[in-house]
Order: C-alpha cells, then structure tokens, then sequence
C-alpha cells in the first residue's frame, strides 16, 4: 500500500530524508539524541525539507508550542490505524 523508510533516531531520519525527500514523515516527540522538536527546528531551516507534511505521533499531550506549519495532524497513542490510514491518503 505505501512504501516506507524507517529511522531509529532523530539523527538517522535527518540523513535518510535528506538523501531521499520523503512525500509524508510520521514522527514521534520522544527520540534519543536529537528530540521530536529538535529535528522538527532542523528541517524548518530547509526550504525543500520544510514543505514535506508531517503527522506527530505521541504519548503525551500537546504542549502549548506552536507547531511548524508542516505538521498537518497530532495524534494520541494509542492510535486508530484506520485513522491514520485516513489522514495518510488524505494528504498524499
């Protein structure tokens, strides 16, 4: 149905979509050495990065920072795969 990369890290995502720009990135807050919002601050400095849609998918709630406005959903674990499936086909 979709084809998929997956990064263990934050570090390791910011390489493996830099080397293949990816249409849609589903990402976790919580990731060791570089966080959810750090990588999220490194891709808004890059113009072709920045543009890719992202759905945040998280155990905790959302805090009060704004979120860039590439990220198109925030999502509560534990998720409905058909909603995510949902919100997947609705923004590729």
């Amino acid at each position: 149905e979709y084809q998929t990369n997956t990064a263990y890290d934050g570090g390791e995502a910011l390489i493996k979509i830099t080397q293949t720009i990816p249409d849609l990135i589903i990402l976790d807050l919580v990731m060791t050495p570089i966080t959810g919002w750090e990588f999220l601050a490194t891709i808004k400095k890059n113009p072709i990065l920045n543009s890719i849609p992202i759905i945040i998918i998280s155990g905790y709630a959302l805090s009060a920072e704004p979120l860039p406005d590439n990220v198109k959903h925030y999502l509560n674990k534990p998720l409905n795969i058909q909603e995510l499936k949902q919100i997947i086909n609705n923004l590729i």
